[in-house]
Protein backbone atom coordinates (compact mmCIF):
# COMPACT_ATOMS: atom_id res chain seq x y z
CA UNK A 1 0.00 0.00 0.00
CA UNK A 2 1.18 3.59 -0.76
CA UNK A 3 1.10 6.91 1.08
CA UNK A 4 -2.12 8.26 2.70
CA UNK A 5 -3.31 11.10 2.95
CA UNK A 6 -6.25 12.63 5.21
CA UNK A 7 -9.59 13.74 3.53
CA UNK A 8 -11.80 15.18 5.96
CA UNK A 9 -11.52 15.51 9.81
CA UNK A 10 -14.77 16.36 11.43
CA UNK A 11 -16.21 16.80 14.93
CA UNK A 12 -19.09 18.12 16.47
CA UNK A 13 -21.18 17.69 20.00
CA UNK A 14 -24.63 16.89 19.80
CA UNK A 15 -26.92 17.27 22.50
CA UNK A 16 -29.82 15.20 24.17
CA UNK A 17 -32.71 15.67 22.23
CA UNK A 18 -35.94 13.36 21.56
CA UNK A 19 -36.05 13.58 17.45
CA UNK A 20 -32.78 12.53 15.72
CA UNK A 21 -30.69 14.88 13.60
CA UNK A 22 -28.53 14.92 10.31
CA UNK A 23 -25.46 16.55 9.75
CA UNK A 24 -24.51 16.81 5.87
CA UNK A 25 -20.29 16.24 4.77
CA UNK A 26 -18.22 16.62 2.08
CA UNK A 27 -14.82 15.74 0.96
CA UNK A 28 -12.81 15.53 -1.66
CA UNK A 29 -10.78 12.41 -3.14
CA UNK A 30 -8.20 12.74 -5.78
CA UNK A 31 -6.86 10.54 -8.61
CA UNK A 32 -5.20 7.53 -7.68
CA UNK A 33 -6.71 6.12 -4.56
CA UNK A 34 -7.34 2.75 -3.75
CA UNK A 35 -8.96 2.43 -1.04
CA UNK A 36 -11.13 5.13 1.95
CA UNK A 37 -10.77 4.74 5.59
CA UNK A 38 -13.26 5.94 7.50
CA UNK A 39 -12.76 6.20 11.37
CA UNK A 40 -15.39 7.40 13.02
CA UNK A 41 -16.24 7.32 17.01
CA UNK A 42 -19.03 8.80 19.45
CA UNK A 43 -17.82 9.43 23.08
CA UNK A 44 -19.29 8.64 25.47
CA UNK A 45 -21.20 5.92 23.59
CA UNK A 46 -23.15 5.38 26.60
CA UNK A 47 -25.02 6.89 29.43
CA UNK A 48 -24.75 5.83 32.72
CA UNK A 49 -26.12 7.90 35.03
CA UNK A 50 -28.54 4.90 36.86
CA UNK A 51 -31.23 7.59 38.10
CA UNK A 52 -31.63 9.08 34.39
CA UNK A 53 -31.80 5.42 33.24
CA UNK A 54 -33.87 3.96 35.46
CA UNK A 55 -36.40 7.05 35.33
CA UNK A 56 -36.47 6.68 31.15
CA UNK A 57 -36.57 2.70 31.18
CA UNK A 58 -39.55 2.89 33.41
CA UNK A 59 -41.48 5.72 31.43
CA UNK A 60 -41.12 3.19 28.38
CA UNK A 61 -41.99 0.12 29.67
CA UNK A 62 -45.52 1.95 31.41
CA UNK A 63 -46.42 2.95 27.63
CA UNK A 64 -45.75 -0.32 26.57
CA UNK A 65 -47.30 -1.99 28.96
CA UNK A 66 -50.56 0.44 28.32
CA UNK A 67 -51.10 -0.66 24.81
CA UNK A 68 -52.01 -3.81 26.27
CA UNK A 69 -55.16 -2.74 28.19
CA UNK A 70 -57.46 -4.12 29.19
CA UNK A 71 -56.48 -7.68 27.39
CA UNK A 72 -53.99 -8.31 29.20
CA UNK A 73 -52.52 -6.24 32.68
CA UNK A 74 -48.71 -5.25 32.98
CA UNK A 75 -46.57 -3.24 35.88
CA UNK A 76 -43.24 -1.61 34.32
CA UNK A 77 -41.17 -4.00 36.08
CA UNK A 78 -42.84 -7.10 34.92
CA UNK A 79 -42.30 -5.33 30.70
CA UNK A 80 -38.51 -4.81 32.35
CA UNK A 81 -38.06 -8.65 33.07
CA UNK A 82 -40.43 -9.65 30.22
CA UNK A 83 -38.35 -7.56 27.63
CA UNK A 84 -35.10 -8.18 29.46
CA UNK A 85 -34.24 -4.51 29.80
CA UNK A 86 -32.28 -4.73 32.98
CA UNK A 87 -29.06 -3.85 31.52
CA UNK A 88 -30.55 -0.47 30.06
CA UNK A 89 -31.05 0.46 33.93
CA UNK A 90 -27.53 0.59 34.32
CA UNK A 91 -25.99 1.41 30.91
CA UNK A 92 -28.22 3.33 27.85
CA UNK A 93 -26.55 3.63 24.79
CA UNK A 94 -26.02 6.80 22.37
CA UNK A 95 -26.60 6.13 18.89
CA UNK A 96 -24.74 7.67 15.83
CA UNK A 97 -25.20 6.33 12.14
CA UNK A 98 -22.89 7.49 8.97
CA UNK A 99 -24.08 6.90 5.54
CA UNK A 100 -21.68 7.10 2.58
CA UNK A 101 -22.18 8.03 -1.24
CA UNK A 102 -19.79 8.52 -4.16
CA UNK A 103 -19.48 11.29 -6.61
CA UNK A 104 -21.91 10.05 -8.53
CA UNK A 105 -24.69 9.83 -5.78
CA UNK A 106 -24.65 5.98 -5.54
CA UNK A 107 -25.39 4.88 -1.85
CA UNK A 108 -22.50 2.94 -0.83
CA UNK A 109 -23.53 1.92 2.69
CA UNK A 110 -23.70 2.97 6.10
CA UNK A 111 -21.57 2.78 9.35
CA UNK A 112 -23.02 0.59 12.11
CA UNK A 113 -20.71 -0.27 14.77
CA UNK A 114 -22.08 -1.90 17.41
CA UNK A 115 -19.90 0.05 19.51
CA UNK A 116 -19.61 3.62 18.82
CA UNK A 117 -16.97 4.55 21.03
CA UNK A 118 -14.26 2.34 20.33
CA UNK A 119 -15.39 1.38 16.94
CA UNK A 120 -12.68 -0.13 14.46
CA UNK A 121 -12.05 1.60 11.00
CA UNK A 122 -13.94 1.02 8.06
CA UNK A 123 -13.25 0.80 4.70
CA UNK A 124 -14.18 0.97 1.14
CA UNK A 125 -12.30 -0.01 -2.06
CA UNK A 126 -12.84 -1.84 -5.49
CA UNK A 127 -12.11 -5.37 -4.26
CA UNK A 128 -13.95 -5.44 -0.70
CA UNK A 129 -15.71 -3.15 1.61
CA UNK A 130 -16.66 -3.45 5.28
CA UNK A 131 -19.57 -5.17 6.26
CA UNK A 132 -22.69 -2.60 5.41
CA UNK A 133 -21.12 -0.97 2.17
CA UNK A 134 -20.95 -2.60 -1.21
CA UNK A 135 -17.55 -2.97 -2.83
CA UNK A 136 -17.05 0.22 -5.11
CA UNK A 137 -13.70 1.74 -7.06
CA UNK A 138 -12.83 4.83 -5.58
CA UNK A 139 -13.59 7.50 -8.09
CA UNK A 140 -11.91 10.92 -8.01
CA UNK A 141 -13.92 13.99 -6.98
CA UNK A 142 -16.98 14.82 -4.42
CA UNK A 143 -18.00 12.40 -1.78
CA UNK A 144 -20.81 13.30 0.52
CA UNK A 145 -21.42 11.99 3.98
CA UNK A 146 -24.73 12.21 5.96
CA UNK A 147 -24.02 11.61 9.79
CA UNK A 148 -27.20 10.45 11.13
CA UNK A 149 -27.24 11.29 15.02
CA UNK A 150 -30.56 9.07 16.26
CA UNK A 151 -30.13 9.34 20.31
CA UNK A 152 -28.01 11.05 22.56
CA UNK A 153 -29.37 10.54 26.05
CA UNK A 154 -29.17 12.62 29.51
CA UNK A 155 -25.89 14.13 28.22
CA UNK A 156 -23.64 15.53 25.25
CA UNK A 157 -21.87 13.29 23.20
CA UNK A 158 -19.16 14.67 20.77
CA UNK A 159 -18.83 12.79 17.16
CA UNK A 160 -15.47 12.32 15.57
CA UNK A 161 -15.11 11.43 11.89
CA UNK A 162 -11.70 10.95 9.97
CA UNK A 163 -11.26 9.78 6.14
CA UNK A 164 -7.67 8.77 4.74
CA UNK A 165 -7.25 7.74 1.69
CA UNK A 166 -4.52 4.96 0.68
CA UNK A 167 -3.02 5.56 -2.41
CA UNK A 168 -1.91 2.78 -4.66
CA UNK A 169 1.89 1.95 -4.35
CA UNK A 170 4.59 2.23 -7.49
CA UNK A 171 3.52 -0.65 -9.81
CA UNK A 172 0.61 -1.57 -7.76
CA UNK A 173 -2.42 -2.32 -9.57
CA UNK A 174 -6.44 -2.35 -7.64
CA UNK A 175 -6.47 -6.19 -7.19
CA UNK A 176 -9.63 -7.35 -9.49
CA UNK A 177 -11.32 -10.09 -7.43
CA UNK A 178 -14.88 -10.64 -7.85
CA UNK A 179 -17.16 -8.50 -5.56
CA UNK A 180 -18.78 -11.05 -3.66
CA UNK A 181 -15.43 -12.91 -2.58
CA UNK A 182 -13.97 -10.12 -1.50
CA UNK A 183 -16.64 -8.50 0.25
CA UNK A 184 -16.90 -11.73 2.15
CA UNK A 185 -13.70 -11.80 2.88
CA UNK A 186 -14.03 -8.14 4.29
CA UNK A 187 -16.56 -9.18 6.39
CA UNK A 188 -15.37 -12.39 8.06
CA UNK A 189 -12.55 -10.28 9.02
CA UNK A 190 -14.53 -7.67 10.37
CA UNK A 191 -17.37 -9.71 11.85
CA UNK A 192 -14.41 -11.13 13.88
CA UNK A 193 -13.37 -7.75 14.91
CA UNK A 194 -16.42 -7.13 16.15
CA UNK A 195 -16.73 -10.35 18.18
CA UNK A 196 -12.68 -9.66 19.53
CA UNK A 197 -11.41 -12.18 17.62
CA UNK A 198 -7.65 -11.35 16.57
CA UNK A 199 -6.10 -13.62 13.66
CA UNK A 200 -2.52 -13.99 12.62
CA UNK A 201 -0.81 -12.96 9.40
CA UNK A 202 -1.95 -14.94 6.23
CA UNK A 203 -4.39 -17.12 8.39
CA UNK A 204 -8.56 -17.75 7.33
CA UNK A 205 -10.87 -16.01 9.34
CA UNK A 206 -12.39 -16.74 12.30
CA UNK A 207 -15.31 -18.42 11.79
CA UNK A 208 -17.78 -19.42 14.93
CA UNK A 209 -18.96 -23.35 15.19
CA UNK A 210 -22.23 -22.84 16.87
CA UNK A 211 -25.24 -25.22 16.66
CA UNK A 212 -28.64 -24.37 17.65
CA UNK A 213 -29.77 -25.03 20.50
CA UNK A 214 -33.27 -25.79 20.24
CA UNK A 215 -34.97 -26.69 17.65
CA UNK A 216 -38.77 -26.16 18.11
CA UNK A 217 -41.29 -29.33 17.07
CA UNK A 218 -43.24 -27.98 13.79
CA UNK A 219 -45.88 -29.27 11.47
CA UNK A 220 -44.91 -29.63 8.42
CA UNK A 221 -47.34 -29.89 5.26
CA UNK A 222 -46.45 -29.97 1.15
CA UNK A 223 -46.96 -26.51 -0.37
CA UNK A 224 -46.39 -24.87 2.89
CA UNK A 225 -43.15 -23.32 3.67
CA UNK A 226 -41.82 -21.53 6.78
CA UNK A 227 -39.34 -18.78 6.66
CA UNK A 228 -38.25 -15.41 9.04
CA UNK A 229 -39.49 -12.10 7.49
CA UNK A 230 -37.16 -9.68 9.58
CA UNK A 231 -33.59 -10.51 10.33
CA UNK A 232 -29.93 -9.12 10.62
CA UNK A 233 -26.10 -9.81 10.03
CA UNK A 234 -22.67 -8.39 10.53
CA UNK A 235 -24.15 -6.20 7.49
CA UNK A 236 -25.52 -3.88 10.09
CA UNK A 237 -26.17 -4.57 13.93
CA UNK A 238 -26.40 -8.66 14.04
CA UNK A 239 -24.05 -10.99 15.36
CA UNK A 240 -23.96 -13.70 12.26
CA UNK A 241 -22.62 -13.67 8.65
CA UNK A 242 -25.07 -14.37 5.94
CA UNK A 243 -24.04 -17.65 5.27
CA UNK A 244 -23.94 -18.69 9.14
CA UNK A 245 -27.68 -17.38 9.34
CA UNK A 246 -28.42 -19.34 6.01
CA UNK A 247 -27.08 -22.29 8.49
CA UNK A 248 -29.45 -21.17 11.92
CA UNK A 249 -32.30 -20.79 9.60
CA UNK A 250 -31.49 -24.62 8.32
CA UNK A 251 -31.18 -25.61 11.53
CA UNK A 252 -34.23 -24.34 13.39
CA UNK A 253 -36.48 -26.01 10.66
CA UNK A 254 -37.03 -22.96 7.99
CA UNK A 255 -37.46 -23.10 4.75
CA UNK A 256 -36.59 -19.68 3.76
CA UNK A 257 -35.37 -16.48 5.26
CA UNK A 258 -35.33 -12.40 4.53
CA UNK A 259 -32.25 -10.27 4.86
CA UNK A 260 -33.56 -7.00 5.95
CA UNK A 261 -30.09 -5.52 7.36
CA UNK A 262 -30.60 -1.81 8.43
CA UNK A 263 -30.39 0.89 5.75
CA UNK A 264 -28.26 -1.40 3.35
CA UNK A 265 -28.11 -4.08 0.38
CA UNK A 266 -24.68 -5.23 0.99
CA UNK A 267 -25.30 -8.27 2.52
CA UNK A 268 -27.06 -9.54 -1.08
CA UNK A 269 -23.42 -10.23 -2.50
CA UNK A 270 -23.07 -13.14 -0.22
CA UNK A 271 -25.88 -14.77 -1.16
CA UNK A 272 -25.55 -18.55 -2.46
CA UNK A 273 -27.25 -21.03 -5.13
CA UNK A 274 -26.09 -23.49 -1.95
CA UNK A 275 -27.32 -21.66 0.68
CA UNK A 276 -29.92 -24.36 2.45
CA UNK A 277 -32.54 -22.03 2.64
CA UNK A 278 -34.13 -19.94 0.05
CA UNK A 279 -32.77 -16.34 0.83
CA UNK A 280 -35.27 -13.65 0.17
CA UNK A 281 -33.46 -10.02 -1.00
CA UNK A 282 -34.61 -7.15 1.60
CA UNK A 283 -34.10 -4.08 3.31
CA UNK A 284 -35.17 -2.73 6.63
CA UNK A 285 -35.46 1.09 6.04
CA UNK A 286 -34.55 2.21 9.50
CA UNK A 287 -35.76 5.99 10.31
CA UNK A 288 -36.35 8.29 12.81
CA UNK A 289 -39.89 7.79 12.25
CA UNK A 290 -40.42 4.22 12.16
CA UNK A 291 -38.93 0.77 10.52
CA UNK A 292 -40.19 -0.42 7.15
CA UNK A 293 -38.95 -3.72 5.81
CA UNK A 294 -39.18 -3.88 1.43
CA UNK A 295 -38.96 -7.89 0.02
CA UNK A 296 -37.32 -8.35 -3.14
CA UNK A 297 -35.63 -5.61 -3.67
CA UNK A 298 -32.59 -4.92 -6.18
CA UNK A 299 -30.89 -1.53 -4.49
CA UNK A 300 -31.26 -0.17 -0.69
CA UNK A 301 -33.59 2.24 -1.05
CA UNK A 302 -32.89 5.78 0.79
CA UNK A 303 -35.09 7.37 3.41
CA UNK A 304 -33.30 10.45 3.47
CA UNK A 305 -31.22 12.83 0.60
CA UNK A 306 -28.03 13.95 0.47
CA UNK A 307 -28.61 16.95 2.57
CA UNK A 308 -30.53 14.35 5.43
CA UNK A 309 -33.75 15.69 4.63
CA UNK A 310 -36.73 13.13 5.38
CA UNK A 311 -38.20 11.44 2.21
CA UNK A 312 -39.61 9.00 3.41
CA UNK A 313 -42.72 8.66 1.64
CA UNK A 314 -40.72 8.86 -1.82
CA UNK A 315 -38.64 5.78 -1.03
CA UNK A 316 -41.27 3.68 -0.33
CA UNK A 317 -43.17 4.76 -3.71
CA UNK A 318 -39.60 3.75 -5.36
CA UNK A 319 -39.34 0.39 -3.72
CA UNK A 320 -42.87 -0.65 -4.74
CA UNK A 321 -42.69 0.73 -8.01
CA UNK A 322 -39.54 -1.56 -8.56
CA UNK A 323 -41.66 -4.47 -7.50
CA UNK A 324 -40.65 -4.68 -4.09
CA UNK A 325 -43.46 -5.60 -1.65
CA UNK A 326 -43.20 -2.96 1.45
CA UNK A 327 -44.04 -3.54 5.25
CA UNK A 328 -44.34 -1.90 8.63
CA UNK A 329 -42.17 -3.50 10.90
CA UNK A 330 -43.28 -3.67 14.98
CA UNK A 331 -45.84 -0.22 14.17
CA UNK A 332 -46.31 -1.00 18.27
CA UNK A 333 -42.64 -1.27 19.40
CA UNK A 334 -40.94 -0.20 22.45
CA UNK A 335 -40.14 3.22 23.03
CA UNK A 336 -36.66 4.67 23.49
CA UNK A 337 -34.38 3.95 25.05
CA UNK A 338 -35.59 0.46 24.66
CA UNK A 339 -35.61 0.75 20.87
CA UNK A 340 -34.98 4.25 18.57
CA UNK A 341 -37.24 4.95 15.84
CA UNK A 342 -38.69 1.59 16.04
CA UNK A 343 -42.36 2.40 16.98
CA UNK A 344 -44.75 4.79 14.49
CA UNK A 345 -46.45 8.19 15.93
CA UNK A 346 -49.95 7.79 15.43
CA UNK A 347 -51.44 9.62 12.55
CA UNK A 348 -48.50 9.21 10.35
CA UNK A 349 -48.36 6.66 8.47
CA UNK A 350 -49.85 6.03 5.24
CA UNK A 351 -51.07 2.44 6.05
CA UNK A 352 -52.17 2.13 2.56
CA UNK A 353 -48.57 2.24 0.88
CA UNK A 354 -47.95 -0.97 1.92
CA UNK A 355 -48.80 -4.38 0.80
CA UNK A 356 -47.77 -6.38 4.74
CA UNK A 357 -48.14 -5.73 8.43
CA UNK A 358 -45.89 -7.25 10.98
CA UNK A 359 -48.97 -8.29 13.05
CA UNK A 360 -46.93 -10.66 15.23
CA UNK A 361 -43.35 -9.32 16.09
CA UNK A 362 -41.46 -11.53 18.15
CA UNK A 363 -42.41 -14.63 20.48
CA UNK A 364 -45.76 -14.04 22.83
CA UNK A 365 -43.76 -14.02 26.29
CA UNK A 366 -41.89 -11.24 25.31
CA UNK A 367 -43.71 -8.97 23.23
CA UNK A 368 -47.34 -10.14 24.29
CA UNK A 369 -48.33 -5.76 24.75
CA UNK A 370 -47.43 -5.00 21.24
CA UNK A 371 -48.88 -7.94 19.02
CA UNK A 372 -52.63 -7.41 21.20
CA UNK A 373 -51.92 -3.43 19.43
CA UNK A 374 -51.52 -4.69 16.37
CA UNK A 375 -54.09 -7.27 16.05
CA UNK A 376 -56.07 -4.74 17.04
CA UNK A 377 -54.57 -1.87 14.17
CA UNK A 378 -54.99 -4.86 11.38
CA UNK A 379 -58.52 -5.22 12.25
CA UNK A 380 -58.92 -1.43 11.99
CA UNK A 381 -57.42 -1.43 8.68
CA UNK A 382 -59.55 -3.99 7.15
CA UNK A 383 -62.75 -2.70 8.48
CA UNK A 384 -61.44 0.91 6.38
CA UNK A 385 -60.75 -1.53 3.22
CA UNK A 386 -57.17 -1.38 3.87
CA UNK A 387 -56.12 -5.05 3.23
CA UNK A 388 -52.56 -5.24 4.49
CA UNK A 389 -51.08 -9.35 4.81
CA UNK A 390 -50.19 -10.38 8.34
CA UNK A 391 -46.69 -11.69 8.43
CA UNK A 392 -44.59 -12.93 11.71
CA UNK A 393 -41.21 -12.36 12.58
CA UNK A 394 -38.62 -12.23 14.98
CA UNK A 395 -36.23 -9.61 14.02
CA UNK A 396 -33.71 -11.71 14.09
CA UNK A 397 -30.12 -10.16 15.56
CA UNK A 398 -28.98 -12.66 17.75
CA UNK A 399 -29.15 -16.06 19.46
CA UNK A 400 -31.69 -13.90 22.12
CA UNK A 401 -34.28 -14.68 19.11
CA UNK A 402 -33.79 -18.20 18.47
CA UNK A 403 -36.62 -20.64 20.60
CA UNK A 404 -36.12 -22.04 24.03
CA UNK A 405 -38.59 -24.72 25.16
CA UNK A 406 -39.98 -21.86 26.97
CA UNK A 407 -40.40 -19.41 25.22
CA UNK A 408 -41.55 -20.50 21.00
CA UNK A 409 -41.29 -17.37 18.07
CA UNK A 410 -43.43 -17.28 15.42
CA UNK A 411 -43.20 -17.80 11.35
CA UNK A 412 -44.16 -16.53 8.22
CA UNK A 413 -45.67 -19.99 6.44
CA UNK A 414 -46.77 -19.20 2.74
CA UNK A 415 -48.43 -21.09 0.46
CA UNK A 416 -46.26 -21.06 -2.57
CA UNK A 417 -46.31 -22.86 -5.97
CA UNK A 418 -42.51 -23.11 -5.95
CA UNK A 419 -39.62 -22.53 -3.57
CA UNK A 420 -37.99 -20.10 -4.73
CA UNK A 421 -38.03 -15.98 -4.16
CA UNK A 422 -40.25 -15.23 -6.83
CA UNK A 423 -42.65 -17.90 -5.92
CA UNK A 424 -42.79 -17.26 -2.16
CA UNK A 425 -42.80 -13.11 -2.78
CA UNK A 426 -45.80 -14.10 -5.01
CA UNK A 427 -47.52 -16.14 -2.57
CA UNK A 428 -46.60 -13.00 -0.19
CA UNK A 429 -48.12 -10.43 -2.22
CA UNK A 430 -51.62 -12.61 -3.34
CA UNK A 431 -52.15 -12.90 0.68
CA UNK A 432 -51.38 -17.05 1.22
CA UNK A 433 -50.28 -16.98 4.44
CA UNK A 434 -50.63 -17.81 8.16
CA UNK A 435 -48.25 -16.83 11.10
CA UNK A 436 -47.35 -19.74 13.53
CA UNK A 437 -45.13 -20.84 16.27
CA UNK A 438 -45.68 -24.45 14.87
CA UNK A 439 -48.84 -25.68 14.22
CA UNK A 440 -50.71 -25.89 10.68
CA UNK A 441 -53.80 -24.95 9.07
CA UNK A 442 -55.73 -25.47 6.38
CA UNK A 443 -59.04 -22.91 5.83
CA UNK A 444 -61.59 -22.94 3.10
CA UNK A 445 -64.90 -22.07 1.85
CA UNK A 446 -67.34 -22.93 -1.06
CA UNK A 447 -70.81 -22.16 -2.25
CA UNK A 448 -72.75 -21.55 -5.06
CA UNK A 449 -70.72 -24.22 -6.73
CA UNK A 450 -67.43 -22.11 -5.72
CA UNK A 451 -64.06 -21.98 -3.82
CA UNK A 452 -61.78 -19.62 -1.60
CA UNK A 453 -58.89 -20.38 0.45
CA UNK A 454 -56.69 -17.89 2.80
CA UNK A 455 -56.12 -14.84 0.83
CA UNK A 456 -58.76 -14.91 -1.00
CA UNK A 457 -62.25 -14.10 -1.79
CA UNK A 458 -65.68 -16.22 -2.56
CA UNK A 459 -68.56 -14.67 -4.84
CA UNK A 460 -71.38 -16.12 -2.91
CA UNK A 461 -74.93 -15.73 -4.73
CA UNK A 462 -77.50 -14.38 -2.83
CA UNK A 463 -79.34 -17.61 -2.09
CA UNK A 464 -76.61 -19.59 -0.83
CA UNK A 465 -74.80 -20.10 2.10
CA UNK A 466 -71.31 -20.65 2.63
CA UNK A 467 -69.39 -23.07 4.21
CA UNK A 468 -66.69 -22.78 6.08
CA UNK A 469 -63.80 -25.64 6.93
CA UNK A 470 -61.09 -25.63 8.95
CA UNK A 471 -58.51 -28.01 9.86
CA UNK A 472 -55.75 -27.90 12.77
CA UNK A 473 -52.89 -30.01 13.41
CA UNK A 474 -50.34 -29.25 16.33
CA UNK A 475 -47.00 -30.93 16.66
CA UNK A 476 -47.74 -31.74 20.22
CA UNK A 477 -51.06 -32.12 22.18
CA UNK A 478 -52.73 -28.99 23.67
CA UNK A 479 -55.39 -27.73 25.22
CA UNK A 480 -56.44 -24.23 23.87
CA UNK A 481 -58.94 -22.66 21.48
CA UNK A 482 -59.59 -22.38 17.55
CA UNK A 483 -61.83 -19.46 16.78
CA UNK A 484 -63.12 -18.33 13.66
CA UNK A 485 -63.29 -14.50 13.76
CA UNK A 486 -65.83 -12.81 11.31
CA UNK A 487 -65.24 -9.06 11.17
CA UNK A 488 -63.00 -8.39 14.04
CA UNK A 489 -65.13 -10.48 16.54
CA UNK A 490 -65.27 -14.42 17.20
CA UNK A 491 -67.93 -15.96 15.55
CA UNK A 492 -67.33 -19.22 16.28
CA UNK A 493 -64.80 -21.70 18.70
CA UNK A 494 -63.84 -24.90 19.25
CA UNK A 495 -61.77 -26.57 22.32
CA UNK A 496 -58.94 -28.45 21.09
CA UNK A 497 -59.08 -30.57 24.66
CA UNK A 498 -55.69 -32.41 24.76
CA UNK A 499 -55.30 -32.87 21.07
CA UNK A 500 -53.04 -32.51 18.26
CA UNK A 501 -55.66 -32.51 15.51
CA UNK A 502 -59.07 -30.48 15.11
CA UNK A 503 -61.84 -30.13 12.23
CA UNK A 504 -65.45 -29.25 11.83
CA UNK A 505 -67.42 -27.04 9.61
CA UNK A 506 -69.73 -24.34 10.23
CA UNK A 507 -72.21 -22.89 7.81
CA UNK A 508 -72.89 -18.93 7.50
CA UNK A 509 -75.16 -16.14 5.52
CA UNK A 510 -72.81 -13.74 6.89
CA UNK A 511 -70.46 -11.62 3.95
CA UNK A 512 -67.35 -10.01 5.44
CA UNK A 513 -63.83 -11.45 6.72
CA UNK A 514 -63.12 -14.56 8.48
CA UNK A 515 -59.95 -15.75 9.74
CA UNK A 516 -58.51 -18.85 11.77
CA UNK A 517 -56.63 -17.93 15.28
CA UNK A 518 -55.39 -20.96 17.74
CA UNK A 519 -54.90 -19.70 21.03
CA UNK A 520 -53.42 -21.98 23.95
CA UNK A 521 -55.39 -22.65 27.53
CA UNK A 522 -52.59 -20.33 29.11
CA UNK A 523 -54.15 -17.68 26.50
CA UNK A 524 -50.77 -17.75 24.49
CA UNK A 525 -51.58 -16.65 20.32
CA UNK A 526 -50.22 -20.12 18.65
CA UNK A 527 -51.42 -19.47 14.98
CA UNK A 528 -53.49 -16.65 12.68
CA UNK A 529 -54.33 -16.45 9.53
CA UNK A 530 -54.83 -13.91 6.81
CA UNK A 531 -58.51 -13.72 6.28
CA UNK A 532 -61.08 -15.35 3.47
CA UNK A 533 -63.69 -12.62 2.61
CA UNK A 534 -67.18 -13.70 1.67
CA UNK A 535 -68.55 -11.34 -0.76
Amino acid sequence: MGAQRELLSWKQTFRPRKTGQTVPLTFEVPEGIERLEIRCRLVPGFCRNPEANVHAVLRAAERYALQAEPVQHLSPDEVIRMRGLEKLLSAVANLLNVTVHDPSGRYIGRWDAPDKENAAAAFLSRSGSSPGFVATPIHAGTWRLVVEAWYIFHGPATASIEILAHQAGPGASTPLAPLARGNAEARQLESAARRGEGRAAGQAPARRARKVGFRPSRCRWPGVLLGEMHSHTTHSDGVYGVDEQAERASELGLDFIALTDHNTTSGHAEFSADAPVVQIPGEEMTTFFGHFCNYGVTRCHEWHDLDGKQRIRAAIAEATAEGALSSLAHPHAIDPPACVGCGFRKGTVPYREFRLLEVWSGAWKVRSPEIIATRALWDRLWARGTRLVPIAARDWHSERQEDTPAVRFPVTAVLADERTPAGILAALRAGRVFATSGPMVRLGAEGGGRSAGIGESLALPAWALALLEVHVELPEKTSGIVSIVHDGRQLAARSIGESSELSFRLETAKKGRYRVELWSSQGELLLLTNHLCVR
